[in-house]
């Protein structure tokens, strides 16, 4: 079954993969934290917002997409019991390429969020001198 909002393809056992996917390739990491389904899904686009631009929010289907570095990044979050959730961050390539290691990146500092209430120290910004003396 496709999700036309994001593009993930459900499969019965074994999670999403891309449109067209490869279900031999990991192309998921998944991360359960004992939180309300509402908090993972604030701390979720918040790091997804801090890392790119969130292009899609459907809290019916419980899936957000963003671009980052200019890759697609998927995300679901979904409820397990009141006070446990589960986050799945899939960074799917064409030609059944993945990106494992940003999807891990991601759910780390979704897991940091949610334990701080803080995104990722940025990278200082390059001081400007000042204009015109």
């Amino acid at each position: 079954m496709r999700d036309s909002s994001c593009g993930f393809r459900m499969r019965e056992h074994s999670g999403w993969t891309a449109r067209g996917g490869c279900s031999f390739v990991k192309d998921q990491v998944q991360g359960r934290y004992p939180r309300p389904v509402k908090e993972l899904w604030a701390a979720s686009a918040d790091v997804l917002r801090f890392n790119g631009t969130l292009s899609s929010e459907d809290s019916i289907r419980g899936t957000l997409e963003a671009n980052i570095n200019t890759k697609s990044v998927w995300v679901k979050v979904e409820s397990l019991d009141p006070n446990l959730s589960q986050v799945t961050v899939q960074v799917p390539h064409s030609q059944c390429g993945t990106d494992v290691e940003l999807a891990r990146e991601l759910d780390k500092e979704i897991a940091l969020r949610l334990a701080t209430g803080r995104l990722p120290a940025q990278a200082p910004k390059q001081a400007t001198a000042p204009a015109g003396k």
